[in-house]
């Protein structure tokens, strides 16, 4: 008996615990999607560098990305409550030092972002995820 008590106990706590973080989950906007950006090399020669730069109400910061030959793509995912702003910084392999590309994403959006030999430009822009 007093083993079916405390198994009682202990599943009503475990139960009143994930109530209250799916409630802490919903409030916080913790189950959005990530906004999504793919960035593809196509500047005739590979990169040096390649960061993108975020800052949004949740988070700000930099990811520093492989360093694209040309043809090549990544895929970037980044957590945005709500929205954000966002930057893309290249530098070719010859030291060239592109001009950055700014774009914004609300979460779930995905864009497609193309370096080109003098600048970086933005391909289909910003769209919803489907």
């Amino acid at each position: 008996m007093k083993r079916a008590l405390l198994a009682l106990k202990v599943l009503a706590l475990g139960t009143v615990a994930f109530l209250l973080g799916a409630w802490a989950a919903t409030t916080g906007n913790w189950g959005q999607p990530l906004a999504t950006v793919r960035i593809e090399n196509n500047s005739g020669q590979a990169l040096r560098q390649l960061e993108l730069h975020f800052s949004g109400h949740a988070a700000t910061g930099m990811l520093s990305l492989p360093a694209l030959k040309d043809g090549e793509h990544v895929v970037s995912k980044v957590y945005v409550a709500g929205e954000a702003g966002y930057k893309v910084r290249a530098v070719l392999v010859d030291g060239t030092v592109l001009p950055e590309l700014e774009g914004y994403v609300e979460a779930g959006y995905r864009t497609n972002e193309v370096v080109r030999s003098n600048r970086a430009i933005s391909a289909t822009g910003n769209l919803p995820a489907k």
